[in-house]
């Protein structure tokens, strides 16, 4: 015959067994991933930051708004205890730096459409010389070359570029001896320029520079790249970025 065992014993048996069930050590519990319903979107990065590292972790990361209200939407992100260090009005969104911590108050910002992870950008422009025909119309490959009506290669002899740009960088390795004119554009009178927009609201005149003078101001580079796409040979990149063949003016 079983044993008696007296009714408040077989409660707090019972009570027992489901606390052994249900517990869990504190420190074997999953952290928490912020991609779930209800909260902002995110790259699997920073979702993976959030969810792993310490809060007082230092972060950046790009944070994009709903439509409109951008000054609003900024004071909301310094609220958070941000910094903000770009702006892009033009596609509501900023660049912010924090810590772990201050980010994770953001994830159920009904304005927040999207947490985006500063990734670095990876340049395929090796493949532009095949994927512009420029190598096949000069090779004997995938029913290259391509001939001129005299019979020659098709090899930009005697073709002249005007790129207006933002100026380049004459004595890059890729130019050299492409270039023909390098021209640069200057106000002069220079008490008429609007100090906000570099605007100039006189007569202006060209300077030439030579062949291979600087007239990138802005130090951007995108017209040393368009010139580069032009009449670029390559000679930087071992061949992997030329595919120019034109002369540059």
């Amino acid at each position: 015959m079983p044993a008696f065992v007296p009714r408040s014993a077989r409660v707090l048996a019972f009570l027992l067994v489901a606390a052994s069930l249900t517990a869990v050590p504190a420190q074997a519990a999953p952290p928490k991933i912020l991609v779930a319903t209800g909260e902002v979107p995110m790259t699997s990065t920073i979702a993976t930051a959030l969810s792993t590292l310490p809060p007082i972790t230092p972060y950046s990361l790009f944070i994009h708004f709903e439509e409109g209200a951008f000054e609003a939407n900024k004071a909301l992100v310094q609220d958070h205890g941000l910094t903000i260090t770009s702006e892009f009005p033009s596609v509501d969104a900023v660049y912010a730096w924090g810590t772990i911590g201050e980010i994770r108050g953001l994830t159920r910002e009904s304005t927040i459409t999207y947490l985006e992870h500063n990734r670095p950008v990876t340049f395929f422009q090796d493949t532009t010389v095949w994927a512009t025909r420029a190598r096949v119309a000069q090779e004997a490959v995938a029913g290259g070359p391509y001939f001129d009506p005299t019979g020659g290669i098709v090899d930009g002899d005697g073709v002249g570029v005007a790129v207006l740009d933002t100026g380049i960088d004459g004595s890059h390795p890729d130019l050299a001896n492409r270039v023909v004119h390098n021209f640069k554009v200057i106000c002069t009178t220079p008490f008429l320029i609007n100090t906000t927009t570099e605007q100039c609201f006189g007569p202006v005149a060209f300077v030439d520079l030579g062949n291979t003078g600087p007239t990138d101001d802005n130090a951007s580079g995108h017209g040393t790249h368009v010139s580069g796409i032009a009449v670029g040979d390559g000679s930087a990149s071992t061949g992997n970025y030329g595919d120019g063949t034109a002369a540059c003016s």
